[in-house]
C-alpha cells in the first residue's frame, strides 16, 4: 500500500512540475530557465515524495527511517494531503471553451493527458 502512495506522491509531482513549466513557458519573460522549476510552497517536497530508489532503502538507520516517517505523516495524512494536490492541480488546469480556442496546438504531442492514461493503467516507465 505505501508503494503505491509512493508511487502516487511520484507521478503527482511529475505531474505538478510539467503544469509548472508549460505555465512559464507560456509567459514570454520568465524568471527561471526550465531546467529549475519553481514550485509553489504547496507543491511536491523533500517531505512528501519517497527517498530516492529501492536500493538506497536497503541499508538505512532506524533513526532516519523514522524521521522521514514522521515527517510524511500517517497513510492516511499522506492520502489526505494528495487528495488535495489533485483537487487544486485539476482547478489549476481547467480550460474554459474560449481558453480552449486559443490553446489549438498544430501537431499533437503526447502530454499530461497520455501520462495520466498510462498512470492510471499502471504502464509507467519510470527510472526505478
Amino acid at each position: 500500500m505505501m508503494a503505491r502512495v509512493d508511487r502516487l506522491d511520484l507521478v503527482l509531482g511529475y505531474l505538478e512540475e510539467m503544469h509548472h513549466q508549460q505555465h512559464q513557458s507560456s509567459n514570454t519573460m520568465s524568471t527561471s530557465s526550465p531546467s529549475t522549476p519553481t514550485l509553489s510552497a504547496d507543491s511536491s517536497s523533500a517531505a512528501s515524495t519517497p527517498r530516492g530508489s529501492g536500493s538506497a532503502r536497503s541499508c538505512r538507520p532506524a533513526n532516519e527511517v523514522l524521521e522521514e516517517a514522521h515527517a510524511k505523516g500517517s497513510l492516511v495524512d499522506r492520502i489526505a494531503f494528495l487528495e488535495d494536490r489533485v483537487l487544486k492541480m485539476e482547478g489549476d488546469m481547467e480550460i474554459t471553451p474560449d481558453q480552449r480556442k486559443e490553446k489549438v496546438h498544430p501537431n499533437k504531442k503526447k502530454g499530461l493527458k497520455s501520462l495520466v492514461k498510462s498512470c492510471v493503467r499502471g504502464k509507467l516507465k519510470t527510472k526505478d
